[in-house]
Protein backbone atom coordinates (compact mmCIF):
# COMPACT_ATOMS: atom_id res chain seq x y z
CA UNK A 1 0.00 0.00 0.00
CA UNK A 2 1.28 3.56 -0.65
CA UNK A 3 1.51 5.48 2.38
CA UNK A 4 -1.19 8.85 2.23
CA UNK A 5 0.81 11.58 2.56
CA UNK A 6 3.03 10.09 -0.32
CA UNK A 7 0.83 9.90 -3.05
CA UNK A 8 0.82 12.29 -5.75
CA UNK A 9 -2.96 13.58 -6.07
CA UNK A 10 -2.59 15.94 -9.20
CA UNK A 11 -0.27 13.64 -10.76
CA UNK A 12 -3.22 10.81 -10.21
CA UNK A 13 -5.89 12.93 -11.63
CA UNK A 14 -4.20 14.21 -14.49
CA UNK A 15 -3.83 10.32 -15.53
CA UNK A 16 -7.38 10.19 -15.77
CA UNK A 17 -8.14 13.04 -18.06
CA UNK A 18 -5.34 11.84 -20.16
CA UNK A 19 -7.72 8.73 -20.13
CA UNK A 20 -9.70 10.72 -21.29
CA UNK A 21 -7.91 12.96 -23.79
CA UNK A 22 -6.70 9.53 -25.61
CA UNK A 23 -10.55 8.36 -25.59
CA UNK A 24 -11.86 11.52 -27.18
CA UNK A 25 -9.29 13.05 -28.71
CA UNK A 26 -10.29 16.37 -27.12
CA UNK A 27 -7.97 19.18 -25.81
CA UNK A 28 -6.64 18.97 -22.68
CA UNK A 29 -8.01 22.53 -21.45
CA UNK A 30 -11.42 21.45 -23.05
CA UNK A 31 -11.29 18.06 -20.54
CA UNK A 32 -10.35 20.20 -17.98
CA UNK A 33 -13.25 22.63 -18.31
CA UNK A 34 -15.98 19.63 -18.52
CA UNK A 35 -14.34 17.88 -15.57
CA UNK A 36 -14.41 21.39 -13.43
CA UNK A 37 -17.66 22.32 -14.66
CA UNK A 38 -19.41 18.86 -13.74
CA UNK A 39 -17.28 18.80 -10.13
CA UNK A 40 -18.78 22.11 -9.03
CA UNK A 41 -22.34 20.90 -10.02
CA UNK A 42 -21.65 17.81 -8.06
CA UNK A 43 -20.51 19.71 -5.07
CA UNK A 44 -23.50 22.46 -5.48
CA UNK A 45 -25.86 19.34 -5.47
CA UNK A 46 -24.30 17.72 -2.78
CA UNK A 47 -26.26 18.55 0.27
CA UNK A 48 -29.82 18.30 -0.87
CA UNK A 49 -28.32 15.05 -2.52
CA UNK A 50 -27.18 13.87 1.38
CA UNK A 51 -30.77 15.15 2.24
CA UNK A 52 -32.87 13.03 -0.40
CA UNK A 53 -30.52 9.59 0.19
CA UNK A 54 -31.30 9.96 4.01
CA UNK A 55 -35.20 10.36 3.87
CA UNK A 56 -36.11 8.17 0.43
CA UNK A 57 -32.87 5.73 -0.11
CA UNK A 58 -32.84 7.59 -3.53
CA UNK A 59 -31.18 10.43 -5.43
CA UNK A 60 -33.26 13.29 -5.78
CA UNK A 61 -33.81 15.08 -9.80
CA UNK A 62 -31.26 17.00 -10.77
CA UNK A 63 -31.91 20.83 -10.63
CA UNK A 64 -32.04 22.45 -14.22
CA UNK A 65 -28.26 24.27 -13.82
CA UNK A 66 -26.84 20.81 -12.90
CA UNK A 67 -28.94 18.73 -15.26
CA UNK A 68 -27.90 21.35 -17.80
CA UNK A 69 -24.26 20.93 -17.15
CA UNK A 70 -23.89 17.43 -17.43
CA UNK A 71 -25.98 17.08 -20.43
CA UNK A 72 -23.86 19.89 -21.99
CA UNK A 73 -20.16 17.38 -21.01
CA UNK A 74 -22.35 14.77 -22.38
CA UNK A 75 -22.52 15.59 -25.72
CA UNK A 76 -18.85 16.00 -26.01
CA UNK A 77 -18.17 11.87 -25.15
CA UNK A 78 -21.01 10.53 -27.19
CA UNK A 79 -21.60 7.09 -27.09
CA UNK A 80 -22.85 7.02 -30.92
CA UNK A 81 -19.29 8.54 -31.83
CA UNK A 82 -17.14 6.69 -29.41
CA UNK A 83 -18.95 3.85 -28.37
CA UNK A 84 -20.55 2.26 -25.40
CA UNK A 85 -17.31 0.85 -23.66
CA UNK A 86 -15.03 3.91 -24.58
CA UNK A 87 -17.97 6.49 -22.99
CA UNK A 88 -18.13 4.82 -20.18
CA UNK A 89 -14.42 4.55 -19.64
CA UNK A 90 -14.64 8.54 -20.02
CA UNK A 91 -17.35 8.92 -17.17
CA UNK A 92 -15.25 5.90 -15.10
CA UNK A 93 -12.52 8.33 -15.41
CA UNK A 94 -14.08 11.24 -14.46
CA UNK A 95 -15.59 9.90 -11.68
CA UNK A 96 -12.10 8.76 -10.66
CA UNK A 97 -10.43 11.77 -10.80
CA UNK A 98 -13.42 13.89 -8.64
CA UNK A 99 -12.74 11.16 -6.02
CA UNK A 100 -8.74 11.87 -6.07
CA UNK A 101 -9.45 15.35 -5.87
CA UNK A 102 -12.01 14.64 -2.73
CA UNK A 103 -8.57 12.48 -1.25
CA UNK A 104 -6.37 15.22 -2.14
CA UNK A 105 -8.32 17.66 -0.64
CA UNK A 106 -9.38 16.15 2.29
CA UNK A 107 -7.17 17.54 5.72
CA UNK A 108 -8.12 20.32 4.69
CA UNK A 109 -6.49 24.12 5.00
CA UNK A 110 -5.44 23.37 8.81
CA UNK A 111 -4.86 20.24 8.49
CA UNK A 112 -1.86 17.77 7.69
CA UNK A 113 -1.17 18.14 4.36
CA UNK A 114 -0.57 14.89 2.06
CA UNK A 115 -0.42 15.50 -1.39
CA UNK A 116 -0.64 19.20 -0.95
CA UNK A 117 3.40 19.94 -0.89
CA UNK A 118 3.34 17.40 -3.88
CA UNK A 119 1.61 20.21 -5.68
CA UNK A 120 4.53 22.14 -5.34
CA UNK A 121 3.78 26.29 -6.17
CA UNK A 122 0.14 25.52 -5.99
CA UNK A 123 -0.22 24.44 -2.37
CA UNK A 124 -3.48 23.42 -1.69
CA UNK A 125 -4.69 25.08 -5.15
CA UNK A 126 -4.72 21.40 -6.74
CA UNK A 127 -6.82 22.63 -9.57
CA UNK A 128 -5.29 25.58 -10.73
CA UNK A 129 -1.90 23.13 -10.25
CA UNK A 130 -3.53 20.69 -13.07
CA UNK A 131 -4.78 23.81 -15.23
CA UNK A 132 -1.00 24.99 -15.38
CA UNK A 133 0.79 22.01 -15.87
CA UNK A 134 -1.33 20.07 -17.42
CA UNK A 135 -4.69 22.11 -19.03
CA UNK A 136 -2.82 25.42 -19.87
CA UNK A 137 1.05 25.04 -19.73
CA UNK A 138 3.03 28.26 -19.94
CA UNK A 139 4.45 27.12 -23.20
CA UNK A 140 3.88 27.98 -26.50
CA UNK A 141 0.94 25.30 -26.74
CA UNK A 142 -1.08 27.19 -23.97
CA UNK A 143 -4.37 27.47 -25.07
CA UNK A 144 -5.07 29.75 -22.42
CA UNK A 145 -1.68 31.67 -21.05
CA UNK A 146 -2.83 32.53 -17.81
CA UNK A 147 0.06 32.41 -15.08
CA UNK A 148 -1.38 31.98 -11.45
CA UNK A 149 0.20 33.32 -7.83
CA UNK A 150 2.62 31.00 -6.23
CA UNK A 151 1.15 29.66 -3.60
CA UNK A 152 4.00 30.43 -1.21
CA UNK A 153 3.99 33.92 -2.33
CA UNK A 154 -0.10 33.83 -1.86
CA UNK A 155 0.26 32.68 1.83
CA UNK A 156 3.14 35.03 2.71
CA UNK A 157 1.03 37.87 1.20
CA UNK A 158 -2.44 36.78 3.44
CA UNK A 159 0.21 36.10 6.64
CA UNK A 160 1.24 39.55 5.97
CA UNK A 161 -2.40 41.22 5.62
CA UNK A 162 -3.39 39.19 8.58
CA UNK A 163 -1.49 39.99 11.51
CA UNK A 164 -4.72 41.33 13.66
CA UNK A 165 -7.04 39.29 11.84
CA UNK A 166 -8.33 37.06 14.86
CA UNK A 167 -8.23 40.30 16.94
CA UNK A 168 -10.38 42.34 14.55
CA UNK A 169 -12.75 39.00 14.78
CA UNK A 170 -12.73 38.88 18.37
CA UNK A 171 -13.35 42.33 18.40
CA UNK A 172 -16.68 42.30 16.17
CA UNK A 173 -18.03 39.17 18.24
CA UNK A 174 -17.84 41.86 21.17
CA UNK A 175 -19.40 44.58 19.63
CA UNK A 176 -22.43 42.23 18.70
CA UNK A 177 -22.98 40.73 21.95
CA UNK A 178 -22.90 44.47 23.39
CA UNK A 179 -25.32 45.84 21.08
CA UNK A 180 -27.69 47.63 22.96
CA UNK A 181 -30.57 45.54 21.35
CA UNK A 182 -28.67 42.37 22.32
CA UNK A 183 -30.70 41.35 25.70
CA UNK A 184 -29.28 37.87 25.44
CA UNK A 185 -25.45 38.78 24.49
CA UNK A 186 -25.48 40.18 27.16
CA UNK A 187 -26.66 37.38 29.38
CA UNK A 188 -24.44 34.86 27.43
CA UNK A 189 -21.36 37.59 28.43
CA UNK A 190 -21.96 37.48 32.17
CA UNK A 191 -22.87 33.45 32.58
CA UNK A 192 -19.53 33.34 31.26
CA UNK A 193 -18.18 34.62 34.60
CA UNK A 194 -18.71 31.78 35.99
CA UNK A 195 -16.90 29.36 34.37
CA UNK A 196 -14.07 28.13 36.35
CA UNK A 197 -10.55 29.74 35.27
CA UNK A 198 -8.68 26.61 35.43
CA UNK A 199 -10.85 25.29 32.40
CA UNK A 200 -9.61 27.16 29.55
CA UNK A 201 -11.09 24.63 27.22
CA UNK A 202 -14.20 25.36 28.68
CA UNK A 203 -14.00 29.48 27.71
CA UNK A 204 -13.67 28.24 24.21
CA UNK A 205 -16.01 25.83 24.28
CA UNK A 206 -18.82 28.75 25.27
CA UNK A 207 -17.57 31.05 23.09
CA UNK A 208 -18.24 28.88 19.97
CA UNK A 209 -21.68 27.30 21.03
CA UNK A 210 -23.33 29.94 23.09
CA UNK A 211 -21.41 33.46 22.38
CA UNK A 212 -21.46 33.19 18.73
CA UNK A 213 -24.99 32.05 17.92
CA UNK A 214 -26.19 34.61 20.56
CA UNK A 215 -24.01 37.43 18.02
CA UNK A 216 -25.41 36.42 15.05
CA UNK A 217 -27.65 38.52 14.77
CA UNK A 218 -25.63 41.86 15.19
CA UNK A 219 -22.45 41.04 13.76
CA UNK A 220 -20.61 42.26 11.27
CA UNK A 221 -18.09 39.43 9.74
CA UNK A 222 -14.61 40.34 7.65
CA UNK A 223 -15.27 40.46 4.13
CA UNK A 224 -12.41 39.47 1.95
CA UNK A 225 -12.45 40.42 -2.25
CA UNK A 226 -10.76 39.25 -4.78
CA UNK A 227 -11.00 41.01 -7.90
CA UNK A 228 -9.40 38.84 -10.21
CA UNK A 229 -9.96 35.63 -8.40
CA UNK A 230 -7.89 33.23 -11.07
CA UNK A 231 -8.40 29.56 -9.75
CA UNK A 232 -8.71 30.86 -6.16
CA UNK A 233 -5.50 30.31 -4.67
CA UNK A 234 -5.38 34.02 -2.66
CA UNK A 235 -8.45 33.23 -1.24
CA UNK A 236 -7.38 29.88 -0.10
CA UNK A 237 -4.12 31.53 1.07
CA UNK A 238 -5.98 33.99 3.33
CA UNK A 239 -8.32 31.15 4.58
CA UNK A 240 -4.99 29.45 5.62
CA UNK A 241 -3.96 32.52 7.30
CA UNK A 242 -6.81 32.81 9.05
CA UNK A 243 -8.28 31.14 12.27
CA UNK A 244 -9.94 27.99 11.31
CA UNK A 245 -12.82 28.38 13.58
CA UNK A 246 -13.42 32.40 12.09
CA UNK A 247 -13.45 31.11 8.74
CA UNK A 248 -16.05 27.80 9.39
CA UNK A 249 -18.47 29.75 11.53
CA UNK A 250 -18.74 32.39 8.48
CA UNK A 251 -17.18 35.24 10.28
CA UNK A 252 -14.53 35.31 7.51
CA UNK A 253 -16.55 36.26 4.11
CA UNK A 254 -15.14 35.51 0.46
CA UNK A 255 -16.24 36.74 -2.79
CA UNK A 256 -14.45 36.85 -5.76
CA UNK A 257 -14.91 37.28 -9.54
CA UNK A 258 -13.03 36.88 -12.77
CA UNK A 259 -13.46 37.26 -16.59
CA UNK A 260 -13.13 33.38 -17.34
CA UNK A 261 -15.80 31.18 -16.08
CA UNK A 262 -13.58 28.58 -15.93
CA UNK A 263 -11.63 30.34 -13.23
CA UNK A 264 -14.58 31.20 -11.77
CA UNK A 265 -15.78 27.38 -11.38
CA UNK A 266 -12.84 26.23 -10.39
CA UNK A 267 -12.77 28.69 -7.03
CA UNK A 268 -15.91 27.86 -6.53
CA UNK A 269 -14.97 24.44 -6.60
CA UNK A 270 -12.49 25.26 -3.96
CA UNK A 271 -14.33 26.94 -1.74
CA UNK A 272 -16.66 23.93 -1.04
CA UNK A 273 -13.84 21.62 -1.09
CA UNK A 274 -11.84 23.42 1.74
CA UNK A 275 -15.45 24.26 3.46
CA UNK A 276 -15.64 27.92 3.03
CA UNK A 277 -18.44 30.08 2.84
CA UNK A 278 -20.73 27.85 5.09
CA UNK A 279 -20.31 25.05 2.59
CA UNK A 280 -19.08 22.86 6.39
CA UNK A 281 -21.99 23.83 8.07
CA UNK A 282 -24.42 23.15 5.08
CA UNK A 283 -23.07 19.73 4.49
CA UNK A 284 -22.95 18.97 7.74
CA UNK A 285 -26.32 20.08 8.48
CA UNK A 286 -27.61 18.07 5.41
CA UNK A 287 -25.98 14.69 6.67
CA UNK A 288 -27.14 15.59 10.28
CA UNK A 289 -30.85 15.38 8.63
CA UNK A 290 -29.89 12.89 6.67
CA UNK A 291 -29.03 10.65 9.61
CA UNK A 292 -31.93 11.51 11.93
CA UNK A 293 -34.45 10.87 8.26
CA UNK A 294 -32.74 7.06 8.20
CA UNK A 295 -33.02 6.93 12.15
CA UNK A 296 -36.39 7.43 12.19
CA UNK A 297 -37.13 5.18 8.85
CA UNK A 298 -35.46 2.38 11.17
CA UNK A 299 -37.46 2.86 13.98
CA UNK A 300 -40.49 2.71 11.89
CA UNK A 301 -39.27 -0.40 10.29
CA UNK A 302 -38.50 0.75 6.93
CA UNK A 303 -35.62 -0.21 5.26
CA UNK A 304 -34.04 2.03 2.83
CA UNK A 305 -32.21 0.31 -0.49
CA UNK A 306 -29.55 3.01 -1.26
CA UNK A 307 -25.93 1.87 -0.69
CA UNK A 308 -23.47 3.83 1.53
CA UNK A 309 -21.31 6.20 0.28
CA UNK A 310 -18.16 3.92 1.09
CA UNK A 311 -19.95 1.04 -0.79
CA UNK A 312 -20.13 3.04 -4.03
CA UNK A 313 -16.34 4.46 -4.34
CA UNK A 314 -15.02 1.99 -1.99
CA UNK A 315 -11.06 2.74 -1.92
CA UNK A 316 -11.38 4.05 -5.46
CA UNK A 317 -7.83 3.98 -6.46
CA UNK A 318 -6.22 4.24 -2.75
CA UNK A 319 -3.73 2.21 -3.83
CA UNK A 320 -3.14 3.15 -7.40
CA UNK A 321 -5.09 0.62 -8.46
CA UNK A 322 -8.90 -1.28 -8.11
CA UNK A 323 -12.37 -0.51 -9.39
CA UNK A 324 -15.26 2.34 -9.44
CA UNK A 325 -18.19 0.18 -7.55
CA UNK A 326 -21.36 1.55 -8.62
CA UNK A 327 -24.63 -0.50 -8.20
CA UNK A 328 -26.17 -1.20 -11.72
CA UNK A 329 -29.21 0.24 -11.11
CA UNK A 330 -27.84 3.55 -10.17
CA UNK A 331 -24.83 3.95 -12.92
CA UNK A 332 -25.62 6.99 -14.67
CA UNK A 333 -22.52 9.19 -14.80
CA UNK A 334 -24.41 11.98 -12.35
CA UNK A 335 -24.76 9.73 -9.65
CA UNK A 336 -21.11 8.09 -10.04
CA UNK A 337 -20.24 11.79 -9.13
CA UNK A 338 -22.78 12.05 -6.44
CA UNK A 339 -22.04 9.02 -4.97
CA UNK A 340 -18.27 9.79 -4.70
CA UNK A 341 -18.91 13.15 -3.21
CA UNK A 342 -20.94 11.85 -0.73
CA UNK A 343 -18.19 9.99 1.28
CA UNK A 344 -16.17 13.44 2.66
CA UNK A 345 -19.08 14.01 4.26
CA UNK A 346 -17.62 16.47 7.23
CA UNK A 347 -15.91 19.11 4.71
CA UNK A 348 -20.47 28.31 -1.80
CA UNK A 349 -22.77 26.82 -4.28
CA UNK A 350 -21.97 30.47 -5.78
CA UNK A 351 -18.84 32.76 -4.56
CA UNK A 352 -20.07 35.38 -2.00
CA UNK A 353 -23.48 34.31 -1.76
CA UNK A 354 -25.26 34.95 1.23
Amino acid sequence: MIPFEQRDFPKEIIKRLETVASISGRRPSEIFSDWVFITEATLKALPDQAKAVGASGQFAADAPEVADTFARARGHYDPKHLGEERAERVWHSFAEGFALLLEATAPGLWGEHNSLSVAGISGPDVLGYIFQTWASPPSGKTWHGQVLTPWNVALMMAQMLNTDIERMVYDRVKEALCHPDNVLGAAVLLASLAIPEEEPGAHFDWFLNRCLPAAAPYLKPILVQEPAVGTGVMILAHAAASPEWAVRNYLIRYHGQDIDPLMVACTRSSLMLYGLNTYTLQLESAVMEALQARQQHSENGLVLTASSPAEAVRDVYRNGNGVLQIDDSQATFEEMFRAAAVRLAPVVDTIGRE
